[in-house]
């Protein structure tokens, strides 16, 4: 059975774009390319929080990491 809080750990395109402050068509690049795995449900796309995290985290650099501007 799912609950209302099972379902906060899922996200849609229109709580994305605000988040990252992206675009549509920016979220369909990162689907398209595996970037970002979704789940399709009569046509809405959602993203789990946890695969968002870990995005974020794959691509964290810190403070001693070199960058192309380095």
């Amino acid at each position: 059975m799912t609950t209302d809080k099972n379902l906060e750990h899922w996200l849609d395109n229109s709580d994305m774009k605000r988040m990252f402050h992206i675009s549509t068509r920016t979220l369909q690049t990162w689907r398209s390319s595996g970037i970002l795995p979704y789940a399709k449900v009569c046509g809405k796309i959602f993203y789990k929080r946890t695969d968002i995290e870990a995005l974020i985290e794959a691509n964290y650099r810190g403070t001693n990491s070199k960058t192309k501007e380095d």
